[in-house]
């Protein structure tokens, strides 16, 4: 039964991928820039259990640092208009 798993997730598209790891994204209010390159893997890997029929239960996007780093960057980018 793994084995049938394993082989459904190497078959997936990488678009369909892509597409669902987009509409994820969106949903919680992020962009691709607001995760680092380790969280976007996690993130596709979750989608590619999601799309093959599993359950995320504590996914990466369930991590408050990537709140907090955009608001950081947000900040940052507001102070820097200010002071120019």
């Amino acid at each position: 039964m793994v084995y049938i798993c394993i082989i459904k997730l190497c078959a997936m598209d990488k678009n369909k991928i892509d597409k669902a790891v987009a509409r994820k994204l969106k949903s919680y209010g992020y962009s691709a820039e607001d995760l680092t390159e380790e969280e976007m893997k996690e993130l596709r890997e979750e989608c590619e259990i999601e799309l093959g029929g599993g359950i995320v239960l504590d996914g990466v996007l369930f991590n408050p640092e990537i709140g907090m780093r955009r608001i950081r960057r947000e900040f940052e980018r507001k102070l820097k208009e200010k002071q120019s």
